[in-house]
Formats: C-alpha cells, sequence, structure tokens
C-alpha cells in the first residue's frame, strides 16, 4: 500500500488477476477486496464496523471505483473495538479453503 495512490489500485490488482478474468463478460466478476485498501490512504475508505456487530453483508461494502467492465470491487470494512482500543482493517481475513 505504501506505494499506491488510489488510482494504483485497480492496476494493480488487474496485474495480479488480469490473466484469470476472461476477455469479455456478460457480468463483472465480483471482487472482495479487504486490508490497508479500505484505509483512508487506500483505494477508497471503507471505514470500521463496531464490534459486537453481526457479519458484514452486501450493504456493508464499500465500493471500489474501476475502469475494467470485466471486475467489480468491494472493500470489505475493519472492525473497532472501545476497550481496549483496537482495529482490525482486514488482513487477518481470508475465504474459507
Amino acid at each position: 500500500m505504501g506505494d499506491l495512490t488510489p488510482e494504483g489500485y485497480e492496476p494493480a490488482l488487474l496485474d495480479l488477476i488480469g490473466a484469470w478474468l476472461p476477455e469479455r463478460v456478460d457480468r463483472p466478476v465480483p471482487v472482495l477486496v479487504c486490508g490497508m485498501a479500505g484505509a483512508r490512504q487506500g483505494w477508497r475508505e471503507a471505514g470500521y464496523r463496531a464490534v459486537p456487530c453481526s457479519p458484514v453483508d452486501g450493504a456493508g461494502l464499500t465500493a471500489g471505483e474501476t475502469r475494467d467492465r470485466r471486475i467489480a470491487v468491494h472493500i470489505v470494512p475493519g472492525l473497532s473495538q472501545e476497550s481496549p482500543p483496537d482495529v482490525m482493517r482486514g488482513e487477518e481475513t481470508h475465504s474459507p479453503a
């Protein structure tokens, strides 16, 4: 993240996943992004949800603007707690195998 501007996230993502994307799609491929891409200095700020909270649904995701019509990026918000004060942005997030 330290080397990326908000405009640099999409090209960096496409460098990683572009070979897996078809040249043309009827609908954009959904892409979930978590971690520092949702920080104020990231792709787009996704904010934090106070814990305890229910799992995030589609309405709780933040859309990332893209130029490539093959992808639809959504950023997962981080979590925060008051006592003791702490935050988790999502680097620890993973999908089940």
